[in-house]
């Protein structure tokens, strides 16, 4: 068993895969607007989930706040029309550093592990800026 897991992982290593990082192993993405995710959670929600909760979300939009939550870790709200609360992100621990280089106002577009939902808004979190 050690031997298959040694060999799995060289192989990895030469095809240029990195086995710690969840974005690689997610890939390919569904490119989604903030504005279609809020429609798509209004319209159905158990729909919503199903068809983006397991996927890598590739999102772009306008970031209207930087901010820190109650245990200092950096969230956006994302530019959104028409739901209760902000669509927001959260990054994937290791790339909270991410947040710093980010200006309010500016467009950007970000890789997400994760979406669920608050009072019908969906959250994104384990994000990571895409360079």
């Amino acid at each position: 068993m050690i031997r298959t897991a040694t060999i799995v992982t060289i192989a990895m290593a030469l095809a240029g895969c990195d086995a710690a990082d969840p974005f690689v192993s997610a890939r390919p993405g569904v490119a989604v607007t903030p504005q279609q995710l809020v429609t798509a959670y209004a319209d159905n929600e158990v729909r919503a989930q199903q068809q983006y909760g397991a996927q890598l979300l590739l999102v772009s939009s306008m970031v209207d706040a930087i901010k820190l939550n109650s245990s200092d870790k950096p969230f956006l709200n994302l530019s959104w029309k028409g739901s209760l609360l902000p669509v927001q992100l959260s990054f994937e621990p290791g790339y909270e550093a991410d947040a710093s280089s980010i200006e309010k106002g500016k467009s950007y577009s970000f890789e997400c592990l994760k979406v669920s939902e608050v009072l019908g808004t969906p959250m994104l979190s384990r994000c990571r800026l895409m360079r």
